[in-house]
């Protein structure tokens, strides 16, 4: 009975016994779901939509990336949320075995930042994950957004409630 208690014992501990090593990545131990990110067109001073990119661990073993950061490094108009962090330079990345992470991405571009007649404008930068890089792309539009004003929006209402009682 001893020795079934022992070997039990044994088999619970070892069952939990993970292997928390990470060693430095390697350029064939990165897999990327895209190599280019292709933001919607925004318009000025209004962000884009979040898009995500996933990193693979391809390998067999915990692997840690050096570096994930922007090109443009703080001058970069892109927000990087990596693995839950926010920020625009990430360090020291583990990603274990087979497993991934998340990279979500998003932009908020003034097209009057780059040029005073341009009406549109592609905006890039690029990913780079150690030695490897994405390139990120969005279409930045000038535009003029004109808000209706309440005394409008009540003006339609009047309009629709006047329709209702000559249909009653």
């Amino acid at each position: 009975m001893k020795i079934i208690c022992i070997f039990i014992a044994i088999g619970f501990t070892k069952s939990c016994d993970y292997d928390l090593r990470f060693s430095p990545a390697q350029k064939k131990d990165i897999g990327f779901s895209s190599d280019t990110v292709f933001l919607d067109t925004i318009f000025t001073a209004i962000g884009s939509s979040t898009y995500n990119l996933r990193i693979y661990n391809q390998s067999d073993r915990n692997i840690e990336i050096g570096s994930i950061r922007l090109g443009q490094g703080s001058d970069s108009q892109f927000r990087l949320n990596v693995d839950g962090m926010h920020g625009q330079d990430f360090n020291e990345v583990e990603i274990l075995a087979k497993d991934s992470i998340y990279v979500f991405i998003e932009t908020t571009v003034d097209i009057k930042d780059y040029a005073a007649t341009a009406t549109e404008f592609l905006y890039n930068d690029q990913l780079l994950v150690d030695e490897q890089s994405i390139e990120l792309i969005t279409l930045v539009k000038d535009a003029n957004f004109y808000i209706q004003t309440e005394i409008d929006m009540g003006l339609k209402k009047l309009f629709l409630l006047v329709q209702i009682v000559k249909e009653m």
